[in-house]
């Protein structure tokens, strides 16, 4: 059995560089809010993704149905 203290530990809390980095939770770095014509295009390819989405999701359903409906001809060929 491995004793505990060759196993790392479970959450590392050294920092990679061997100094901790200043951390500011300050509002004023954050990025400005988006402009309404940049909500919309994400909007646009948002919406764009989905209905792609959907469509791959009939396709291979269709084509689920397809096999499913050849599978018990070509099994009977093989008897």
């Amino acid at each position: 059995m491995v004793s505990a203290q060759t196993q790392p530990p479970v959450l590392e809390t050294i920092p990679f560089a061997g100094a901790a980095e200043p951390v500011s939770l300050s509002r004023d770095d954050l990025r400005a809010t988006p402009s309404e014509a940049e909500m919309m295009e994400q909007r646009r390819r948002v919406n764009a993704m989905l209905k792609d989405y959907e469509l791959q999701l009939r396709l291979n359903k269709d084509r689920l149905s397809d096999n499913q409906t050849m599978a018990p001809s070509t099994s009977s060929n093989k008897q």
